[in-house]
């Protein structure tokens, strides 16, 4: 179930970018090409492998390690809070996802999504969070799904653990 729920949440990822782009919309407006290999993960070098305990804070300002989620599935979500494009469509399309499947956040698995820029504080999480779906109500921060930021290093710690460039 781990790994059909974190391929679940890739796949959705890439296919709503490639939606994006295939509908005109200019996804990259620096005029920046985009090349999938960029987002490729060889899955077997970090299946079954730990991940660090990272201390990280959420948005309510709470102080945590990674070791606060263990006992049921994880899915972590890179994501940087300032960022206009690819970050909060791979939210909204990892949102709609879950909404589809049969598991329940906080019964089932827990999802984090975490800076991976350390110039994200607290309050960005939260805004991010609103944002992420205007309009209806944000996912919910009572253990099921959390927004947080780390420190540089704990971020470089844990996106060279799970192969995230």
């Amino acid at each position: 179930m781990k790994r059909a729920l974190r391929i679940l949440a890739w796949s959705i990822s890439l296919f709503l970018l490639a939606t994006e782009i295939a509908h005109g919309q200019d996804a990259f407006p620096t005029g920046r090409s985009f090349d999938p290999a960029e987002m490729e993960i060889d899955e077997d070098l970090f299946l079954g492998k730990t991940v660090p305990d990272i201390g990280i804070t959420t948005e309510s300002g709470e102080k945590r390690t990674l070791r606060a989620f263990a006992g049921k599935p994880l899915i972590l979500s890179l994501v940087f809070f300032s960022c206009p494009y690819a970050c909060p469509m791979i939210q909204r399309g990892l949102v709609k996802g879950l909404q589809e499947v049969d598991a329940r956040p906080g019964d089932d698995f827990r999802v984090l999504t975490l800076s991976f820029d350390a110039a994200d504080t607290p309050e960005t999480a939260s805004r991010f969070r609103k944002a992420l779906v205007a309009g209806k109500t944000p996912p919910s921060t009572n253990g099921a799904w959390d927004f947080a930021v780390a420190t540089d290093a704990e971020i470089r710690e844990i996106t060279s653990a799970v192969g995230f460039r």
